[in-house]
């Protein structure tokens, strides 16, 4: 999925072959670190891709498009998506099923960001402290 149409799918296809080799471990982070030192991770990760898609639609789409619910709606998103790469990576542990089960994941939501509807409004991710 990395095509030239847009910069951030080869670093997105670069992470998830990271999810995928180190896929153990990136389930602990995502799901069973509560009460550990990297309890803290799937916030990061979370905020993270909530800053990146702001960025995105207000780079592709001008700061009229984003609606002051956005933020919510993407953290909401993103804590989802953080639970389907949890449940993907968990019972396919192939690489390939693993692979092809994330592109779709990051297709639709490519093309959800895209198909935002424009709103007027102000604001930004809630939180900006950096990770």
């Amino acid at each position: 999925m990395t095509d030239g149409r847009c910069p951030g799918l080869g670093a997105r296809a670069r992470l998830a072959g990271v999810w995928i080799e180190q896929r153990l471990v990136v389930l602990t982070l995502l799901r069973g670190s509560e009460g550990t030192h990297y309890a803290h991770v799937r916030g990061v990760m979370v905020r993270a891709m909530t800053r990146l898609a702001w960025r995105y639609m207000t780079e592709t789409q001008g700061e009229a498009a984003l609606s002051p619910l956005m933020p919510f709606v993407l953290e909401r998103t993103f804590t989802r998506t953080i639970d389907t790469i949890a449940d993907t990576l968990g019972p396919y542990g192939d690489g390939p099923s693993n692979q092809a089960a994330i592109d779709l994941v990051g297709r639709y939501q490519l093309a959800g960001l895209l198909m935002a509807p424009k709103h007027r409004g102000q604001g930004g991710p809630r939180s900006q402290s950096s990770e």
